[in-house]
């Protein structure tokens, strides 16, 4: 299912009042990722829902928490492959496997642990004319990484994928909100629930009874993906074609369908079910070449809360002019 309309004509409250209470009464749980964390969470009570922060759902391993470290220190002022990187990483790797061996519980104690066991394990895989070098850089961009990184490198009290999936269906609504990290992040903590349920699907060939909410989609599968968004483009993409026989409805929000404000064409073809409203000008062609009946004139002068609706869920072989009450959502 595809929302779109401008910023501010009522896509979240339509998804709060009509699309999350029906999916429920359809009988799936549903999983809302809140990328601002002020569209769902704020209503959390409204949708009885439970709240998760993505420090509560997100750990990353030794092996993808030096990646993430080395990324987030600027390689630590080396350029990409250098031997003196390379040994850094492997240290790296080889600490954060002993911390998840501590069970470490604190950021801060895991920060100063590694800090430590760093600097006495780089000696003895750096060259000598080198190890001050190493040692220095390693102490300054370390000490300047964001303390709350080191909240994602802990494993203890952390709910695993599965158990957040059991909670949607036992609970009705969990709202994962991503405020105040950056994108690389939000995007993890996506992929790290994303990931579960495409095991589910297309491994273990069972049914997930949940459903998928995407707000601000062009931010998981934009119309031209880099980094970390490829993956969850192709992710979302996968969940979509799957989803359909495992009981996975997706619903992805966006104010632009294509180009630089909509989202990725793979997915757009997934879509089944289109629920259209005040379009931005940039998308007149595009809601010309969907809605080939309607005035796109008519179309742009929309009011807040009005949809043009049409697809397998619309009974009307034509598109329907819907509309609700935003007052309330």
């Amino acid at each position: 299912m595809g929302i779109f309309c401008v910023t501010g004509w009522g896509k979240s409250s339509f998804v709060r009042c009509k699309v999350i209470p029906l999916l429920r009464e359809a009988g799936y749980g549903v999983v809302v990722f809140d990328w601002k964390g002020d569209d769902y969470v704020p209503y959390a009570d409204r949708l009885k829902a439970r709240v998760l922060k993505l420090h509560e759902i997100t750990y990353l391993g030794p092996e993808s928490g030096a990646t993430y470290i080395i990324k987030k220190a600027r390689n630590f002022g080396f350029s990409s492959g250098s031997a003196l990187l390379n040994n850094l990483e492997a240290v790296l790797t080889e600490v954060l496997e002993d911390a998840s061996q501590a069970r470490i519980a604190s950021s801060e104690e895991l920060r100063a642990y590694i800090e430590s066991k760093v600097e006495n394990r780089l000696p003895g895989v750096v060259d000598k004319k080198y190890l001050s070098l190493c040692l220095a850089r390693f102490r300054a961009y370390f000490r300047r990484l964001d303390p709350r990184i080191f909240e994602l490198l802990i494993e203890a009290g952390k709910k695993k994928p599965k158990e957040v999936i059991e909670l949607a269906k036992e609970e009705g609504v969990v709202i994962i909100d991503l405020s105040g990290w950056e994108p690389e992040e939000k995007l993890t903590a996506f992929l790290t629930l994303a990931e579960h349920v495409w095991y589910k699907m297309n491994v273990l060939k069972e049914r997930v009874g949940v459903a998928f909410v995407i707000d601000e989609a062009p931010q998981y599968c934009p119309y031209q993906p880099k980094g970390l968004q490829e993956e969850t483009t192709r992710m979302i993409e996968s969940l979509c074609a799957l989803g359909r026989s495992y009981g996975l409805p997706i619903v992805v929000i966006s104010q632009g369908m294509r180009g630089d404000i909509g989202i990725n064409a793979a997915v757009r073809r997934n879509i089944n079910t289109w629920f259209i409203g005040k379009v931005h000008p940039l998308d007149r062609e595009e809601a010309q070449n969907m809605l080939p009946g309607v005035d796109i004139d008519f179309l742009q002068s929309l009011e807040v809360g009005h949809f043009y609706f049409y697809g397998n869920m619309c009974p009307s072989p034509v598109p329907l002019l819907i509309r609700f009450s935003i007052e309330g959502c």
